[in-house]
């Protein structure tokens, strides 16, 4: 009951504070897995054929903490639903961003702890699966769920940077050139977008993999090495054109490139617009794409080395720096 107060309580001082819907009921989600956890006990003491490793197996989410996360998750994920027209009905304005961050944090969201508490499930379950194997011949667990998560967050940023576009197109298409370039910056920005594509890329090529068998991880990481690139130098193709549409944004004002003293800036001539961007292009090919060259043929060369090839590796590795 105390847990209970405790929950009421946090609700209440939240909703007084800023007029937010939110909650915490990580504790009292750990009490009632306790119980249940006691409740289970009874059952493998009473029942001789239901053996502990096995009710661990199908009742796993009951013995791990990730529950208690995915159960708060859920219940923030609901009072942000409530809060969209609750808002509405007493300020006249309203938001789609809470319910957002409430979907697409990282480890604590509704998709990454739904995706973690599964994966642990399938943890377990391959780990029951493989106890009258020899240890030497254990395969691991891959987080095949973490693929959905993945999958969904990219879909529903996307929707996110839509949402706020829509939002912001009375200043993008009345607004002075500067505050124009600004919003533009802030609402059309691919860089959530990104991270979750590079999450994905790591996913697919090197956790997968590598959970099935060490050896393969050499060759996810070179291949998910070379998708970085090309996702890197996109987004800054992306970035380039907005750049020269809309002017480069505050955030982006730069001084000193290189041995170069330029000044990177907002211009509201079409000319100079992209005078400047192709200036902050240059600068952030320097900064972002070649480290991303550099490291890519790093695994590339020790790939090669793996597999008795280095001389061939030695001439990728050279060329490679001789191109920057």
């Amino acid at each position: 009951m105390s847990e209970i107060a405790n929950v009421i309580g946090g609700f209440a001082e939240v909703l007084a504070a800023n007029g937010s819907l939110d909650v915490n009921i990580t504790m009292l989600s750990l009490k009632s897995r306790e119980f249940a956890q006691s409740f289970a006990e009874v059952i493998t003491c009473s029942c001789e054929t239901i053996s502990d490793s096995m009710l661990r197996t199908v009742a796993a989410p009951l013995y791990t903490r990730t529950t208690d996360v995915y159960a708060n998750s859920v219940a923030r994920l609901w009072l942000k639903v409530v809060e969209i027209p609750y808002r509405a009905v007493t300020s006249g304005k309203t938001s789609f961003e809470p319910l957002f961050d409430v979907l697409l944090e990282e480890d604590v969201g509704y998709l990454a702890a739904g995706a973690a508490l599964l994966n642990e499930h399938l943890r377990a379950v391959v780990a029951y699966v493989q106890e009258e194997v020899p240890e030497l011949l254990h395969f691991g667990s891959p987080p095949l769920f973490s693929l959905g998560h993945r999958s969904s967050a990219i879909i529903l940023t996307g929707l996110r940077s839509c949402a706020r576009t829509i939002v912001a197109l009375p200043v993008l298409l009345t607004g002075d050139s500067r505050r124009i370039a600004d919003d533009a910056y802030k609402v059309m920005s691919n860089h959530d977008m990104v991270v979750q594509v590079e999450r994905l890329n790591e996913l697919m090529y090197i956790e997968i993999p590598a959970s099935l068998h060490s050896f393969l991880r050499p060759w996810g990481e070179a291949i998910s090495g070379y998708f970085k690139l090309i996702i890197g130098i996109n987004e800054l193709l992306y970035n380039t054109t907005m750049g020269a549409t809309t002017g480069v944004a505050t955030p982006e004002h730069t001084l000193g490139h290189g041995r170069c003293e330029s000044e990177i800036k907002h211009e509201t001539a079409v000319v100079g617009r992209i005078r400047y961007t192709i200036i902050l292009f240059s600068k952030k090919w320097t900064e972002r794409i070649v480290p991303l060259q550099l490291d890519w043929s790093v695994k590339v060369r020790a790939l090669l080395v793996m597999m008795m090839l280095l001389p061939t590796a030695e001439t990728v590795y050279s060329t490679s720096l001789t191109q920057q």
